[in-house]
């Protein structure tokens, strides 16, 4: 992730929803979501891996940070110049609700401006002078997103030399090393390298298989999401062995995010990831639990297992209203450690929070009701410490927002069980832990009062700090005092 380039219409207005469409076999199929371009923009630059410290073995030289290149595609120079000044203004705006972050991430033309506009329809002539323009920005901040490794050049034969499957087993990688002079712990250490910079998957703690190619994988998973969002028959067709032994109630269990591991036994990709016998339908729930992609569930009679990635995202329309509490919400947010300065909350994060929760004794998904949620971006737990009490947390992308609808004196739990959530969800991830609790500001709306060491309030920037601070004691001391009970 030191270059991300990012692909937008600029023939299409950058706020204006549209609805996704699911690609296979050649063929869309519309699903039931809308985004805007510009909310995908400010996902694909907040996106969990540019957060990411780079941490491979034998790198000599590496990026500061991510970069980000903006592609606009459908550009006619005498059609479009007006709207790419009107798109320039929307991009640059959203940028600036993200500044000082990407003040220094996205690669600009000597202009200023952010968006490289091509005409992909372009004759070679025109398409030569687009590509000149663009590989000259990125070569000008080169030594930003670039890095340089030093690996023994075996491992370039060992992996040129790896057979063109999908998976093999390890006895096949190691007999392979044999070949190049690689002891076991060598070509093992080479295989640990291939997983790190993403050219193969390895996982020795869970399977004794390599991932040669991890597109199978990533097809089965893809399809199952797909099951959620498209109810086109065609489509299920297009998915599945026979959609019919699909029953309904199963289909509707899965758009709540639970699932049976059958499921995985109806799809027509199944022949490609389970091609070996040391990797099966076990091997892949036990894979996926390892990640926590999905979690076990028990006494839940609509699955066995829970999957947040198929949930719908929030729709805005609805709104999610909450019980008034003496306790006000608790916030989360992520700082750029030199600077300080708040980040977007890195995607990834929020689902994989859930997860981690759901793995805890005291955390459950509570029954549907009218006052309980169940988005990809904000869910309901049941919490049972004590007694069951529901906890909200919203991913509103500057910030995670932790509603307890219980008594004040369970929030410390409540916080200490969040936090460690997310101190796990930051550690999967490889990320720094840079993330903080913090209060809305009673007195700004976009300001936050940040808790070093309460009631110590720090990087509150509105007038009147001292009672700021005040506020901060009266109305949300109950997220840290002690209750003198342990969970």
């Amino acid at each position: 992730a030191s270059l991300n380039i990012i692909t937008l219409d600029l023939s299409k207005s950058f706020v204006d929803k549209f609805t996704l469409e699911y690609r296979i076999g050649g063929k869309y199929f519309p699903c039931h979501s809308k985004s805007t371009q510009l909310a995908i923009f400010q996902s694909a630059v907040s996106t969990g891996a540019t957060f990411k410290p780079l941490d491979i073995s034998h790198v000599t030289r590496k990026p500061m940070h991510t970069m980000h290149l903006v592609l606009g595609t459908h550009y006619d120079k005498d059609l479009f110049d007006y709207k790419l000044r009107k798109r320039e203004a929307s991009l640059q705006s959203a940028i600036s609700t993200l500044q000082p972050y990407l003040r220094d991430c996205v690669i600009r033309k000597p202009n200023g401006s952010i968006i490289f506009p091509v005409n992909t329809m372009a004759k070679s002539r025109k398409r030569a002078k687009y590509n000149k323009e663009i590989c000259q920005a990125i070569q000008s901040r080169g030594s930003a997103a670039s890095l340089e490794i030093k690996i023994p050049i075996r491992w370039f034969a060992f992996e040129l030399s790896l057979p063109n499957k999908s998976i093999i087993p390890i006895e096949e990688a190691l007999s392979i090393g044999e070949r190049y002079g690689m002891n076991e712990e060598d070509t093992k250490q080479a295989l640990r390298y291939f997983h790190d910079v993403g050219l193969k998957l390895y996982y020795p703690e869970v399977t004794g298989v390599v991932f040669i190619d991890p597109q199978p994988i990533l097809e089965i998973l893809s399809q199952l999401l797909a099951l959620t969002y498209v109810d086109d028959v065609n489509c299920r067709d297009l998915i599945l062995i026979d959609s019919k032994r699909l029953s309904l109630s199963a289909t509707n269990n899965l758009k709540e995010g639970f699932f049976n591991e059958d499921i995985f036994d109806l799809f027509k990709s199944k022949e490609d990831v389970f091609s070996q016998p040391q990797f099966q339908l076990p091997d892949l729930v036990k894979l996926l639990l390892h990640l926590h992609i999905i979690t076990e569930v028990v006494d839940n009679d609509k699955g066995r297992y829970f999957i947040p990635y198929a949930l719908p995202s929030y729709d805005d329309l609805v709104t999610l209203t909450m019980e008034v509490t003496e306790a006000k919400p608790l916030l989360i947010l992520w700082k750029e450690e030199e600077s300080e300065q708040i980040l977007p909350v890195p995607q990834g994060i929020f689902p994989l929070t859930i997860t981690l929760l759901l793995n805890q004794k005291h955390v459950k998904i509570p029954p549907s009701k009218p006052d309980c949620y169940k988005y990809r971006d904000a869910m309901s737990l049941k919490i049972t410490f004590f007694d069951s009490h529901i906890l909200h947390i919203i991913n509103h992308y500057t910030h995670i927002e932790v509603y307890f609808t219980g008594p004040p004196e369970h929030c410390p739990q409540v916080r200490q069980l969040v936090i460690e959530a997310i101190d796990h969800s930051t550690e999967k991830m490889y990320m720094n832990h840079n993330h903080v609790t913090a209060f809305s500001c009673p007195k700004e709306k976009n300001c936050y009062c940040i808790v070093n060491k309460f009631p110590r309030v720090t990087n509150c920037t509105c007038p009147g700090s001292a009672d700021t601070i005040r506020d901060v004691n009266q109305h949300y001391s109950c997220w840290f005092k002690s209750s003198g009970k342990r969970t």
